[in-house]
């Protein structure tokens, strides 16, 4: 396909960066231990999560195809861009600080057997929707890569493919637990309930370190492109 190494060369680490969200996991986790039918709903949580992902993509290329979608680069087009790449990186750093001083939890207790038995799969799909919806660290790093894809020469295909591999990994804290106890059963499950207790006592310190890394990386590449 015409362009697309170069331009999953430009998108693969914000890809990666909206992949790093310990916030999704942790609530799909909680998801899949909690109530019944857990693997169904969290498939539903899944399907949520992707349909947000998309909702902000599609505005994202909505938005961006008046900076010229397939005009040959100029000095507006890459202000345009080092000013996304710039303020998304404040917002990280502003993020990070937030999470550092954020407390982080104790450990979860133990299960009981009184949960409800009624398996709210609608309601599994809508905490989906709204998880991705108020999740700033994704959307502040899929908003750069929506941006570098609408306004690449790439072929069509390439965006689609690019578009894709993006929705994926922003969707992988929500789709790769469902997945894991899929396939791997009992055993797949035991190591999902200890990543759980890791991560709900090391989120925020998590989520503080994805910030910092991905703000350095967009405000280093903003900076790029003003000169």
């Amino acid at each position: 396909m015409n362009g697309l190494g170069p331009l999953l060369v430009r998108v693969g680490p914000l890809a990666v960066g909206a992949a790093c969200s310990p916030a999704v996991l942790l609530v799909q986790m909680l998801v899949l231990t909690r109530g019944t039918a857990r693997v169904a709903r969290a498939w539903l949580f899944t399907l949520g999560t992707l349909t947000m992902t998309a909702v902000w993509m599609t505005l994202g290329i909505v938005a961006f195809q008046a900076t010229g979608r397939r005009a040959a680069p100029s000095p507006e087009a890459r202000t345009t861009s080092a000013v996304i790449h710039l303020v998304a990186a404040a917002l990280l750093l502003a993020m990070a600080v937030k999470s550092f001083y954020t407390p982080e939890g104790e450990v979860a207790p133990e299960r009981t057997g009184s949960e409800d038995a009624t398996p709210h799969y609608g309601k599994a799909f809508v905490l989906g929707i709204g998880i991705m919806a108020a999740n700033v660290t994704t959307v502040v790093l899929l908003l750069p890569a929506t941006h570098a894809i609408t306004v690449s020469r790439a072929g069509t295909g390439a965006q689609a493919v690019a578009c894709a591999v993006l929705a994926l990994a922003a969707v992988a804290p929500a789709l790769l637990p469902p997945l894991f106890v899929t396939l791997g059963g009992e055993a797949g499950r035991r190591r999902l309930d200890r990543t759980a207790e890791f991560l709900h006592l090391h989120q925020h310190r998590i989520n503080a370190v994805v910030c910092v890394a991905f703000a350095a990386y967009l405000g280093a590449t903003g900076a790029l492109k003003l000169y």
